[in-house]
Formats: C-alpha cells, sequence, structure tokens
C-alpha cells in the first residue's frame, strides 16, 4: 500500500488526498536477486555441513591412529602383552605402591628349547607357539593376577611376566 496524506486548504478544510509511490530501486533490485542469494546461502550451508562432515571423519581417524600407535609403541604386536618399556614402568609404579597388605608377585615363564623350534619348524610356528603360552597364561591368570608384559632379547628365550594388582 502507498503512502496517503491529507491535503487541506490554509483554512484547514480537507481537500483531497495525495498519495504516491514512493522511489525504492533497491526493493527491485532485492527481488530480483533474492533467489541468488537463496542459492548461494543454501549453498554455502551444504557446503559447511559437507566440510564440517569431513573434518569429523578425518578427526575420528585421527584419534583411531593415534590409538593404534599408542598400542604399538606401549605393547607386543605378537601377544599384545605390554613391551619391555611399558613392563618396567608398571613395574616400577606397582613396587611403589607395594605394602604388606598389597604385595607384588612376579612370574618368569622360559620356553625351555624355544630355539629349537623356531631353528625346526620356522618363526612362524615359534611365534604360535609364544601367542598361544600368552593365551594360556591370559586364561590361568584371569582374576588373580594381570598380565604385565613380554620381554625377550636376541639371546634369551621369550618370556612372559606376570605380576599381581
Amino acid at each position: 500500500m502507498f503512502p496517503v496524506s491529507p491535503l487541506r486548504a490554509k483554512s484547514g478544510e480537507l481537500i483531497g488526498y495525495f498519495q504516491w509511490q514512493p522511489f525504492t530501486p533497491g526493493a527491485s533490485v532485492i527481488k530480483s536477486v533474492y533467489p541468488v542469494i537463496l542459492l548461494v546461502g543454501g549453498s554455502a550451508l551444504l557446503l559447511m555441513s559437507f566440510l564440517g562432515h569431513a573434518i569429523w571423519r578425518r578427526s575420528q581417524s585421527l584419534d583411531e591412529s593415534q590409538q593404534d600407535l599408542r598400542q604399538l609403541a606401549m605393547h607386543d604386536p605378537l601377544t599384545g602383552l605390554a613391551n619391555r618399556t611399558t613392563f618396567h614402568a608398571a613395574l616400577s609404579e606397582r613396587l611403589e605402591k607395594a605394602t604388606v597388605k598389597n604385595n607384588v608377585a612376579m612370574m618368569f615363564v622360559d620356553l625351555d628349547h624355544f630355539k629349537e623350534v623356531n631353528d625346526t619348524f620356522g618363526h612362524p610356528v615359534g611365534d604360535i607357539l609364544i601367542k598361544e603360552v600368552a593365551n594360556r597364561l591370559l586364561e590361568l591368570a584371569h582374576g588373580s593376577v594381570t598380565p604385565t608384559g613380554r620381554c625377550w632379547s636376541a639371546s634369551w628365550p621369550p618370556t612372559v611376566t606376570l605380576s599381581k594388582d
């Protein structure tokens, strides 16, 4: 609706109304560009949504990679038990907390003639043997002790070490 103003004579008598259409060049421009603005805004929203999802997926992937790297850095890849560094750290922590009522016990398991198993049947069979020993010790230790680690060196047979919590 257009603005309307009453027209009055000098005496105050109403002689008519003045009606006009204001000049608004911006309104016609907005009407013509409004669909483009909606399209660009919708596209930007869609793009930001896509990028946000991609960043979230990348972040999840990075978290999983960090967990995998942490696992590899702290555990023996063959048995899944703690590696030597993690073993020594856990042992030191447990020894510091050890008391008369909260004691620590360790069991060393030596696989006799393990080198002969590797030499005779090959390393894949030796790996299976080590995994099986670790799994059996985990089954035996269920609840009473916590498997802490597997330690080995070039000249020593594999050793599975358990310590009490």
